[in-house]
């Protein structure tokens, strides 16, 4: 394969913006020249543990760049 799919989990406070959060991590992805533009990548909230909100973060890369 040429691409591959990178899988992470960040998480953030229940007090926190989780807007804000959002928009930061889709920031970092955007400015990122190894993050593919097609296909995109996915953010979004992946699970509610006990002590924090937990984003699943799924950009797309090239093989060379995993």
């Amino acid at each position: 394969k040429d691409t591959r799919r990178v899988d992470m989990q960040f998480g953030i406070g229940y007090g926190d913006d989780l807007l804000k959060a959002k928009k930061v991590l889709e920031s970092m992805l955007d400015d990122d020249p190894r993050v593919l533009k097609d296909p995109g990548y996915k953010v979004a909230v992946g699970e509610l543990a006990d002590s924090s909100v937990n984003f699943i973060v799924r950009p797309w890369v090239k093989s060379s760049d995993y």
